[in-house]
């Protein structure tokens, strides 16, 4: 299902994506959570690319930030070279002097504060950072959070050890670099492996229900938590322990 009509302005679009988080503000944790299909996307950005005219302009980017930092997270989602696109974007960001980039910074920064989306840890001080909460808020393929869900699940099997954290937060951050391999620093990772990890903590060692998981980790993107009680409640050898009730 389409999120976008067929003639909508970048205004229409930029009004319609505040209309959904303040409408399912419980549910959408993530901008990846947003039903942005693939269709949706191409349209967006065809419409944001009229903004490459007025680069001098630098205020007319402020009016339609969401617009385009929901673009930024869903070509991580469909781009297949996503790196590429990101050399296209500092390439097109080398055009402005510095202060208008750090000014760009904080109009991504402000999408996630209005919005009271979480920006793990990060204090967005440069386009690195940016690129690290994006691809944060993409969400993980499947692929990527059943490799992570195995890689807890041997840490927490072999006896919590955590004098092996270090390691296992290592493991997790080349997990997430392999996936998006354009990403040049791991704070943010970092920050979101120790979320993942209490995560599964929280299915191994107590009895929760998924309820309870989803309203404990609301920084995490609804489908991953219930991922993850999905694969711990199948292969995981201790699944025994959890409340196996919705």
């Amino acid at each position: 299902m389409n999120l976008f009509d067929a003639d909508f302005t970048l205004y229409e679009i930029e009004q319609t994506l505040e209309e959904k988080f303040k409408a399912e503000e419980k549910t959408l944790r993530t901008i990846g959570d947003l039903d942005l299909s693939f269709e949706d996307y191409k349209y967006l950005i065809f419409k944001l690319k009229g903004l490459t005219k007025y680069i001098t302009r630098i205020e007319v980017f402020e009016q339609y930030k969401l617009s385009i930092v929901t673009a930024l997270v869903f070509a991580v989602r469909y781009e297949e070279d996503t790196k590429a696109r990101y050399k296209e974007l500092r390439k097109f960001l080398r055009q402005f002097q510095q202060h208008h980039v750090r000014f760009c910074i904080r109009i991504c920064m402000n999408v996630f504060c209005e919005l009271g989306l979480s920006m793990y840890g990060s204090k967005f001080n440069s386009l690195d950072d940016v690129f690290e909460v994006i691809s944060i808020h993409a969400n993980l393929p499947k692929e990527t959070a059943d490799v992570i869900f195995q890689t807890l699940e041997d840490y927490y099997s072999q006896g919590e050890n955590y004098l092996l954290e270090d390691e296992l937060f290592e493991k997790l951050n080349k997990i997430i670099q392999k996936t998006y391999p354009f990403l040049k620093k791991k704070a943010g990772n970092y920050a979101y492996s120790e979320l993942l990890k209490d995560l599964y903590a929280a299915c191994y060692n107590n009895h929760y229900s998924l309820k309870q998981l989803i309203t404990e980790f609301n920084q995490v993107s609804i489908s991953l938590v219930e991922s993850c009680y999905m694969w711990y409640m199948k292969f995981s050898k201790n699944s025994n322990r959890l409340v196996k009730i919705r």
